[in-house]
């Protein structure tokens, strides 16, 4: 289980989120996987829950890794509060399960989707369920196009403009947008 929330924008998605599990034997060598949460029907808000499942291991297996994927998605997910603990004993295997220091993690994104951005932070959709920190998942923006060196002399009055068109989500946007000179 994991404590997940996000937001996916219905007008711009195709996809969803999953939790999964994949499975490997003592060579490392893929045998299945098996989804533990999330679909189309279980939809993310703003608020942090608690999404998972059972699962058992198949024959041959001898490691499995959790995966958390938010695909074909314009949104984020964030996630914390990783738990895997085999039934009757008190250990939580997940490794760094509050994502407070790094290590543990891979981030790995579709070359299709050159937009999807990993975040390990401490605020805004970031702000962590618990401890210090929490992952997300998103194709939020943060970037700037700039110009470069355009002739201007002192002492000279200008007017810019420019035509933009946009949406910014008016529930979970945590930024904005601006023209600067």
């Amino acid at each position: 289980a994991a404590y997940v929330r996000g937001a996916l924008d219905a007008h711009d998605s195709g996809g969803n989120w999953i939790i999964r599990v994949v499975y490997y034997n003592s060579s490392h060598a893929y045998l299945n996987q098996a989804d533990v949460a999330g679909n189309n029907s279980d939809q993310l808000t703003s608020a942090w829950v608690s999404k998972g499942g059972s699962l058992i291991t198949p024959s041959g297996a001898a490691y499995l890794h959790i995966q958390f994927w938010y695909y074909m998605g314009s949104g984020w997910m964030a996630i914390d509060d990783v738990s895997l603990v085999k039934t009757g004993y008190p250990t939580n295997l997940a490794p760094n399960p509050s994502f407070d220091t790094t290590g543990g993690w891979t981030e790995n994104k579709s070359s299709l989707f050159p937009a999807t951005t990993f975040w390990r932070g401490n605020w805004g959709i970031a702000a962590p369920h618990s401890g210090t920190y929490a992952y997300t998942i998103s194709n939020l923006a943060y970037g700037i196009i700039e110009s470069g060196d355009i002739s201007a002399p002192a002492g000279y009055s200008y007017n810019l403009s420019a035509f933009v068109h946009g949406e910014m989500d008016p529930v979970e946007r945590g930024g904005d947008w601006m023209v600067r000179v």
